[in-house]
This record gives C-alpha cells, sequence and structure tokens, in this order.
C-alpha cells in the first residue's frame, strides 16, 4: 500500500489481501499441499488481515476454484479452505475496520446451494460483505440463475452476498 501511495494515478485502487498469499505466510508448504489450517493458524491469519484492514486494505480475496493455478500450475493454496478460515479471515476483516471478503468458486462443493450455504455462514458469522464472481462453468451453465436466486434470499434475509460479473 505504501507503493501504490507514492505513485501518481488517475484512478482509485482498492488493495485486497490475497488470501493465498496469507495463507502460504502462515501455514508454509502445509497451504500449497492443501491442508487444513490449525486453530492456530486461524488465528494468525485472523491478525494479519485486521492489520492489513487497519492499514487500508479494501478487503481479502479467495479462490475455491480449479481455475485458479499457482505458476507451477498447481492448485491455488485456497481452493480446499475450510469454512472456519475463511470465518476467521472475514472477522479479521471486522476487526481491522471493515472491508469486504470478494471469492471466486466453481460452486459444485458440492453443489452451488451447498458451497452458498456455507458462504451464508460466513456472512452471518463476521457480519462482512461478500461479494462472488457469477461464473458458468462448461458442466453448468445454468447455474448463474440459481446463484442469483441464492443471492436475492439471501439479501431478503438481511446478508450483504452479491454477485459480480467478470
Amino acid at each position: 500500500l505504501d507503493a501504490l501511495e507514492k505513485k501518481e494515478r488517475d484512478i482509485d485502487i482498492g488493495a485486497l489481501l490475497p488470501h493465498g498469499a496469507l495463507r502460504v505466510h502462515v501455514m508454509g508448504a502445509r497451504a500449497l499441499e492443501l491442508e487444513n489450517a490449525t486453530p492456530e493458524e486461524i488465528a494468525r491469519m485472523r491478525a494479519l488481515t485486521a492489520e492489513a484492514a487497519s492499514a487500508g486494505a479494501f478487503g481479502a480475496s479467495t479462490s475455491r476454484t480449479i481455475s485458479h493455478k499457482t505458476l507451477a500450475g498447481d492448485p491455488t493454496p485456497t481452493l480446499k479452505a475450510q469454512e472456519d478460515e475463511l470465518i476467521g479471515i472475514a472477522a479479521g476483516l471486522t476487526e481491522g475496520g471493515g472491508g469486504l471478503l470478494e471469492m471466486v468458486s466453481d460452486w459444485n462443493t458440492p453443489d452451488p446451494e451447498t458451497e452458498f450455504a456455507m458462504v451464508r455462514r460466513v456472512a452471518a458469522a463476521s457480519g462482512r460483505p461478500i461479494v462472488f464472481s457469477l461464473t458458468a462453468r462448461h458442466d453448468r451453465t445454468e447455474a448463474w440463475k440459481e446463484l442469483l436466486a441464492l443471492s436475492d434470499d439471501a439479501a431478503a434475509n438481511g446478508l450483504n452476498i452479491r454477485p459480480v460479473f467478470p
């Protein structure tokens, strides 16, 4: 953020804390092996997320899609991050003064409804807004309709979960 602040520009920039980098920083090689974070590691990620939010991060981003890969071609370290880890990061945003959680998902863990239910629980537990990329996989080309309905239902029930269109 300090480097960005020093550059002249004609647009505003909103920096997101990347969950993948945070996870590797805290967990080391275990993150790349897609292992579950321990409670102590989640607490560390939460504290670092709070620090990032209070330093000016607009929020945090996470990925649960097989489309995102490391430079080596492996799945991104966040692919199988568990709900308690996502809640910890979202809670860190709250503790740091705010911000949103941005996520990308294949919506097949095991289906859109189940994955969206987890997102609802993260939003409810943290009070943070969540935005998600509304994308369609070749094998589920109509899932976007279901996700829009789930998003509308969440909003009707007071949860700030919104689709964004890439």
